[in-house]
């Protein structure tokens, strides 16, 4: 029989008294796929206890059940697994977005030993597919202004003026919960930025040269944080990054006075006392902001900068100020503000024989769009920081892999981002992981 593309759904039945059971379907390593639960139940103890679906048992009944019998000993009993080729076993439970590890045909099984298939019961239904192909976004790397710019990395809008620079961006939004996938070797992230950036990404720009800056802070969602730690994790982040190499990237924790020379980043409690760390959670509701404090004359000079957090929920807040390593020019750190949702790039988008072995990452999934309000962005005509508000220009960032698959989508913008006008909003949609 024929391979089965994955491209069209296919239904699958898995016995629980039978081992690895191959499927129809031939994966693709670093493709996307899902399984959907369509019916049935099964057991490992149709004598002792009732049956579930592909979930398997919740952690109190898993307790009650002999553990010598499993046959992935991090999973509860009964839970559905999958393995792609000769890959190692990994969880899919009820289903979900997952990433093939390997290519391959899809084999799937109950989360019981072989020899310990005889008091099983029971049979699962799955869907095996792929996420719905998706419209190209009509993406021009080197657009002039107010266009759709495709990257590997990121989606939301950046705002700059005519003339001048940006002293000020600011945005509001609530801390994604993330879906994790079960395999540790596969951490995306959701990270969230407010910051300050380079003139543009076109060609012959500050970052095409290597010469770009960001000052940023904001939050970060983690599936299985450096392969270890099993699900999400929340904090907040900051950075001061180059191009080149210089300055820092993302920075998890306070520098009070650790570094007074470039960073001097402190946390508070709600009383405004001292905090010796910043807690972040799912859901938090957060108001981020950076702030070009000079100098402001034209040339290259050291520039500084004040980053602020505050947890809306809880009422701790970051503050602190950041400066540059070394002498840039204000287009190369200061030209327009953005706020923006980024991923972990996936390995195989890069160059695929440097990803032998390496885990795999991408766009974390949170099931609510990620929704920017209070959007703003304060500007400065000229080179001595007298605040005038001048017209504002976009840039909107669409996250895409080199194949042409959208990882998420921007809705559409409301309001303005000018400060002397109603703040705007907009949303970003997780699409697909990678």
């Amino acid at each position: 029989m024929q391979p089965a593309s994955a491209a069209a759904d296919v239904n699958f039945t898995i016995s629980s008294t039978t081992g690895w059971q191959q499927s129809s379907v031939n994966l693709t390593a670093g493709e996307a796929y899902t399984l959907a639960y369509v019916s049935g139940s099964w057991t490992v103890d149709f004598r002792n206890f009732p049956r579930v679906g592909p979930a398997g048992y919740s952690s109190q009944v898993d307790s009650q059940i002999y553990q010598g019998c499993k046959y992935l000993a991090s999973s509860n009993y009964a839970v559905l697994l999958g393995s792609v080729g000769s890959s190692p076993a990994f969880a899919i439970g009820k289903g979900g977005t997952f990433t093939a590890p390997a290519s391959g045909r899809l084999s799937l099984r109950i989360n019981d030993g072989d020899a310990c298939l005889g008091d099983n019961a029971g049979s699962v239904t799955m869907k095996i597919g792929t996420p719905p192909a998706l419209p190209a976004a009509g993406c021009n790397a080197t657009a002039p202004v107010n266009q759709v710019r495709c990257l590997a990395d990121w989606s939301g809008f950046s705002d700059y003026p005519a003339t001048g620079y940006v002293v000020d961006q600011e945005a509001t939004w609530t801390v994604p919960k993330l879906t994790c996938p079960a395999l540790l070797t596969e951490h995306p992230r959701a990270g969230i930025w407010v910051g300050l950036w380079a003139r543009s990404w076109g060609k012959n720009s500050p970052m095409s040269q290597n010469t770009g800056w960001l000052p940023q802070i904001g939050t970060e969602s983690d599936c299985n944080s450096n392969g270890t730690i099993a699900g999400p994790s929340y904090h907040f982040v900051w950075e001061m990054q180059s191009q080149a190499g210089f300055g820092n990237k993302q920075q998890y924790g306070l520098e009070c006075p650790k570094n007074p020379g470039n960073y001097l980043v402190c946390g508070y409690n709600s009383n405004h006392t001292p905090a010796a760390s910043i807690a972040i959670s799912a859901n938090d509701k957060i108001n981020a902001a950076v702030a070009f404090l000079g100098p402001y004359t034209a040339g290259s000079h050291v520039r500084t900068f004040e980053i602020r957090l505050t947890d809306l929920n809880t009422g701790q807040y970051v503050q602190g100020y950041i400066k540059t390593d070394q002498s840039v020019t204000i287009d190369q750190i200061a030209a327009q503000g953005g706020t923006i949702v980024e991923d972990q790039p996936a390995c195989i988008s890069l160059n695929p024989l440097k990803c032998l072995g390496l885990s795999i990452n991408g766009l974390a999934e949170f099931n609510t769009p990620i929704e920017f309000t209070g959007v703003t962005t304060l500007t400065a005509k000229g080179d001595k920081g007298q605040g005038a508000i001048g017209a504002l220009r976009y840039n909107e960032w669409v996250m895409q892999t080199p194949d042409g698959h959208q990882l998420a989508m921007n809705s559409a913008r409301a309001g303005s981002a000018r400060a002397d006008k109603p703040a705007m909003s907009y949303g970003v949609t997780w699409l697909r992981r990678h």
